[in-house]
């Protein structure tokens, strides 16, 4: 039978080689087996990566997508089949490097492709948070925008409203009435000048000097007559014009008024597609908005551009293997079949038997495979007829064993054996390659850093001018203020920083106020430019703060005078240090600013940072809401409160309406995008943080509710903390050296208090702070100032300048710690400071700034600060300081422990758990 083995094997066929020369070398068909098999993978790998591709990048179904990748990869093994075969031996170097640098080309080109669904599977999630993140910022704005346009057509449509109801237009630019006052004001003029004229003459002092009524004065007076009737004919032709003119006005308005309810209904319309594309958007983004996604993240993720070059790299070689291996094939030491197929391609003999003379010399010159004479003479049979269709140029032809080249199955010396001398062996390894990780450099740089920021002194009014911010990784100047730190967690791959700007109403930015820093590896970061343009006059402030996801690292605050003349350049520079670079997991953090109409909200977190969102104006100040809100809580917080003893509240009652307070605050000051984005985010909040400059609002309050959401109030859901603007950030809060300040009038169960903190705390018993004298001696000891718990009762009135504690030897007042903060007296210990008393935590207005007991402590260095915000039940404030006291002690951290203080004295009718503001680092434990 005719020997057809190879030719029928598939492996034999995908290498490329002579089915019917390798009939005759068991040894080399083994290894263009192998070779196929190779070449089969590298199909089958192909044709896996490019139905993935399809599925994950354009988006095709499963039935789509593994056909698309079926298809590829056949495509890929046939051409790889046609490079095997054209490479070879005997084809020259020259026609084996044109192979080699085609497939080369075409396996990078199809690795540059089949990488980029392999990244984006890597970083879908930084993908996904960055699309999510552009369509946010595409909602914000276009709310934004639409919002704007909306308030100023409401604005002139109230004013349209106004004159088309009988209100009185301002016809005063009418160039008309403007020419008839012109001419009213002249002539009027002339009439005083000769009233006068005409009185002067009567009383002797000009003119003729004859005094009385004679013919001269009478002359004077017909000329004031005439001018007279002048002059009311000019106040007639002014009425007659000034009425037709307010009438055109009117008659304008009414038209005006379908025109702009019209475009106010088209806005608002627009405003809603705008949000629905913009949503639908986010929920299904394209293949452009992800690959767009990727490149932005790859700006400053290095390490998204190292995968996908150490994907190409592999991918590429992996394309390459079959050729590279044939090509390693090639040139090691050549077997019989490798000198066939050369010197046949050559084609370097005259017929067929000078050629078949050479193969038997050949044989027996290599050595390597030992055949029975009857096989070697049907393997020089084949050869002849190859050698004949080669010779005849025929290279396609299909060739053909004649009949007499049989197999001798059985008959002895049929098997392939090994000479007397060694079988070289032919090497099918390749040489091992990879990509190495990066060196083993540690894990941390341990340096310290410092957030930077600087700005002209001075400006003028409508100029615009430069903040520029950095993070330095090397002491500042000496004049420049600073703060030793601990050492940074940047790594090898360095972090990204955040870096916002926020300005008061008299400043506004021209382009976007936050920006993206990469602090890199034993580096600072480089300098970011933010333009600001004055917009009034007087002395303005700008804080710039540095966050790593939702958790702050740094702030400083800058001023700029803006004048209304050209001022000389001096720049001003200020440093804050940063005392860690890592982010609290889970911690979301809720800006707001408050420029004395207008609240502003921004969310920022490690899945987010939103731009400013302006909340719409307020009806009244928010201190008049906040204490008739106020009045009310104090009512239910003491003992048989309620509106009064003839219809007083039920324990529910009183709780709904503590709640629909909340729903409304959440209602009223939040704007919709914040709400979106929070009940985006909130599966992933751990800890709520609020930052807000105007600290009368009983934020712990914010009930937030939706059509389908309710969780119950802000302080149940998370860990509620808040943060003073210029705090000085610590991990660690002291209750070492405990003090207990009991003044003389304090409630009745203060020494109660005091004793079970102390028991918590295990501290031997001690005397009480009650004389004004001694507790500012323990403030003016700087680093000696140990843990402070207050139990008194604290006056409150915003009349009277806020707070106030009654003491021996008088009021002890918020501005009695201005020189606590200017030295930061607390900075060394960091203690708990905890003023268990009525309202310790409101703010009243002192010169430029808010002014409460929480903002004067934590800016002294205090590490936690917690007060009530409404006059509390004595009682159920104690049972609070004792939970939160032992779960602080106990090791849990700040935020939790006052959330488990809130859960334990939860009660229906007493808000007495929601009063408590909470101040600091919530994930910062006791020391």
């Amino acid at each position: 039978m005719p020997r057809n083995h190879s030719r029928r094997h598939p492996l034999v066929w995908l290498s490329g080689a002579d089915p019917q020369l390798l009939e005759y070398s068991r040894q080399d068909r083994n290894r263009f087996a192998a070779l196929g098999a190779l070449t089969l993978a590298s199909g089958l790998a192909t044709a896996i990566l490019a139905g993935y591709g399809a599925r994950v990048v354009l988006g095709f179904p499963i039935a789509a997508a593994v056909p698309a990748g079926a298809v590829v990869g056949a495509v890929m093994v046939l051409l790889d089949r046609a490079f095997l075969a054209a490479a070879r031996p005997g084809t020259g170097a020259l026609r084996t490097a044109v192979v080699i640098g085609l497939r080369g080309v075409l396996a990078a080109v199809l690795a540059f492709v089949l990488a980029v669904p392999l990244v984006l599977a890597i970083y879908r999630t930084e993908v996904a948070e960055l699309i999510a993140a552009d369509m946010q910022a595409a909602i914000v704005e276009t709310t934004t925008s639409y919002s704007r346009q909306v308030d100023a057509a409401e604005a002139q449509l109230v004013d349209a409203r106004a004159i088309a109801n009988g209100a009185i237009p301002d016809v005063g630019d009418d160039p008309a009435i403007k020419a008839l006052r012109n001419d009213l004001a002249t002539v009027d003029k002339q009439y005083q000048a000769a009233l006068a004229a005409a009185q002067c003459e009567f009383d002797g002092t000009c003119g003729t000097g004859s005094g009385g009524g004679g013919p001269s004065y009478k002359a004077k007076m017909r000329v004031v007559v005439d001018l007279r009737a002048n002059r009311a004919v000019a106040e007639k032709q002014l009425s007659q014009a000034t009425a037709a003119a307010i009438a055109a006005k009117r008659e304008t308005a009414e038209a005006e008024v379908t025109q702009l309810e019209g475009r106010v209904d088209d806005l608002r319309a627009a405003e809603s597609d705008g949000l629905a594309a913009a949503r639908e958007l986010r929920r299904s983004p394209s293949v452009g908005d992800r690959l767009e996604a990727l490149n932005r993240l790859s700006d400053f993720r290095t390490s998204v551009r190292s995968t996908w070059l150490v994907f190409w790299i592999l991918l590429t070689i992996f394309g390459l293997l079959p050729v590279l291996v044939r090509f390693v094939m090639h040139v090691s030491r050549p077997t019989l079949y490798d000198w066939i197929a050369a010197e046949a391609g050559e084609s370097r003999f005259e017929d067929a038997a000078d050629f078949e003379a050479e193969v038997r010399r050949r044989m027996q010159q290599l050595g390597t495979i030992t055949l029975s004479p009857e096989e070697v003479t049907e393997f020089l049979a084949y050869v002849r007829v190859r050698m004949v269709s080669l010779m005849a140029g025929d290279e396609t032809a299909q060739l053909r064993v004649p009949a007499e080249v049989r197999v001798i199955e059985g008959a002895a010396g049929a098997e392939v054996r090994p000479s007397g001398g060694a079988r070289p062996e032919i090497s099918g390894g390749l040489p091992a390659t990879g990509i190495g990780g990066r060196p083993d450099v540690g894990d941390d740089d341990n340096l310290e850093r410092f957030l930077v920021g600087e700005a002209p002194t001075r400006a003028r009014a409508g100029d615009e001018f430069s903040l520029v911010a950095r993070i330095i990784a090397d002491r500042p100047d000496p004049d420049v203020p600073s703060a030793a730190m601990p050492a940074l967690a940047v790594g090898p791959d360095g972090v990204d920083v955040v870096l916002l700007v926020q300005v008061d109403s008299g400043l506004a930015g021209t382009d976007k106020l936050q920006a993206t820093v990469r602090v890199p590896y034993r580096r600072g970061s480089a300098p970011v430019r933010f333009s600001l343009r004055a917009v009034r006059e007087g002395l303005r402030r700008i804080r710039l703060s540095a966050w790593l996801g939702g958790t702050l690292l740094a702030e400083v605050e800058l001023e700029v005078s803006a004048e209304n003349h050209r001022v000389d350049e001096s720049n001003q520079r200020r440093t804050a240090p940063i005392d860690r670079l890592r982010a609290e997991p889970g911690e979301l953090t809720m800006q707001v600013g408050f420029d004395g109409a207008r609240y502003s909200f921004q969310l920022i977190s490690h899945r987010l940072v939103s731009e400013p969102v302006v909340a719409r104006s307020l009806t009244e100040s928010p201190g008049e809401a906040v204490e008739r809100t106020v009045d009310m809580l104090r009512r239910f917080a003491t003992p048989g409160g309620g509106y009064g003893a003839a219809n007083p509240y039920s324990p529910a009652t009183a709780r709904r309406w503590v709640e629909e307070t909340g729903v409304g605050l959440w209602q009223d000051l939040v704007p919709d995008p914040i709400k979106e984005a929070f009940w985006e985010l909130r599966d992933d909040i751990g800890t709520f943080t609020i930052v807000c400059a105007d600290d009368r609002v009983p934020w712990e309050l914010l009930y937030p509710l939706s059509r389908t959401e309710d969780h119950g109030f802000l302080a149940q859901q998370f860990p509620v903390v808040r943060r003073v603007i210029g705090q000085l950030s610590s991990p660690r809060i002291s209750l070492r050296d405990a003090q207990f300040v009991v003044p003389p009038r304090a409630p009745a169960n203060a020494s109660a208090e005091v004793a079970r903190v102390r028991e918590i705390l295990r501290r031997p018993d001690g005397g009480v702070i009650s004389h004004l004298d001694e507790l500012l001696g323990v403030l003016d000891s700087g680093g000696a100032a140990g843990m402070l718990h207050f139990v008194c009762h604290n006056k409150f009135s915003l009349e009277k300048g806020g707070s106030s504690i009654e003491m021996d030897g008088g009021p002890f007042v918020p501005e009695m710690l201005n020189r606590a903060v200017t030295r930061r007296s607390l900075h060394d210990h960091h203690p708990l400071v905890f003023v268990n008393a009525c309202r310790s935590a409101g703010a009243a207005p002192e010169y430029t700034r808010m002014m409460s007991w929480a903002n004067q402590f934590m800016k002294a260095g205090a590490g936690a600060f917690v007060g009530s915000l409404w006059p509390v039940n004595s009682d159920r404030a104690a049972a609070f300081a004792e939970t939160f006291y032992a779960e602080l002690a106990s090791g849990t951290p700040l935020g939790p422990a006052a959330m488990r203080a809130r859960a334990e004295t939860e009660d229906a009718g007493d808000p007495t758990w929601l009063a408590y503001s909470v101040y600091g680092d919530s994930a910062a434990t006791a020391a």
